[in-house]
C-alpha cells in the first residue's frame, strides 16, 4: 500500500515538473521572438533614418525664402547718375532761370555800387546750401561772394504761367547806374528753351 501511494507522488512531481518547463520555455520563446523583433528593426534603419509609421500623417514641410542680395547705396547712386541726365533732376522753373541768366547776364547792382556784407553773401549760401552747392559745381564758381551773386541773378527773375504751356518772365538787369528791365514769354518744348521780349525798358540811376 505504501508502495503505491509514494509511486502515485512520484508521478505528480513528474508531471508537475514537466508542466513548469514547458511554461518556462514559452516564455523564453516570446522573450527572444521580442528580442529578434527588435534587433531586425534596428538593422532595417542602419542608415541613421527614424522608422515611419505610416498611420502617423506627415508634417508639412517649410520653405525657407532667401531674398536676393540687396544692391549697396553706392551701386543705386552710380545707377541714377548714369541712366538719368543732370536735366532730368532740376525742376523746369529753375532751367528756365538758368536760361535767361545765361542768356541776358543780368547785374545785381541796382544803384551805387559797394561791397557785399559778409553776413549777406554767408547768410544767403547758408539759406539755399543745395542751390549754391548746384551753381558752384555748374559754373565752376571758386568764392563765395561769386556764389552768392550768381544766385541773386536766379532770384532775381520772375516766372509766371501763360497760356500754351509758356511762361511770363521779368527781371531787371542791374549795372548800377543803368538799369534794364525785361518782360517777355518763353517756352521750354522737349528741353529745347526759346524766348521772345515783349517789352524792354531803359533807366539811368543817378550814381
Amino acid at each position: 500500500m505504501k508502495k503505491i501511494i509514494l509511486t502515485s507522488f512520484v508521478l505528480i512531481s513528474l508531471v508537475a515538473l514537466t508542466a513548469c518547463s514547458l511554461a518556462d520555455n514559452t516564455s523564453s520563446g516570446t522573450i527572444n521572438s521580442k528580442k529578434e523583433e527588435a534587433n531586425q528593426n534596428i538593422t532595417n534603419n542602419s542608415s541613421g533614418q527614424p522608422k515611419v509609421d505610416k498611420n502617423t500623417p506627415k508634417q508639412a514641410q517649410v520653405k525657407k525664402f532667401y531674398p536676393d542680395p540687396l544692391i549697396s547705396s553706392e551701386q543705386a547712386s552710380s545707377t541714377t547718375k548714369s541712366d538719368i541726365a543732370q536735366d532730368d533732376l532740376m525742376p523746369e522753373n529753375l532751367q528756365i532761370k538758368l536760361y535767361l541768366v545765361d542768356k541776358y547776364k543780368p547785374g545785381t547792382c541796382y544803384g551805387m555800387p559797394g561791397p557785399v556784407p559778409d553776413e549777406a553773401i554767408s547768410g544767403m549760401i547758408k539759406r539755399n546750401q543745395s542751390l549754391a552747392k548746384f551753381v558752384k559745381d555748374k559754373y565752376k564758381l571758386k568764392s563765395d561772394l561769386e556764389i552768392y551773386l550768381k544766385i541773386k541773378q536766379i532770384f532775381g527773375i520772375q516766372l509766371e504761367p501763360a497760356s500754351g504751356g509758356k511762361y511770363q518772365y521779368n527781371f531787371i538787369d542791374g549795372q548800377c547806374c543803368t538799369l534794364k528791365s525785361y518782360n517777355g514769354l518763353i517756352e521750354n518744348i522737349g528741353g529745347k528753351i526759346s524766348d521772345s521780349v515783349i517789352n524792354q525798358e531803359t533807366k539811368n540811376n543817378p550814381c
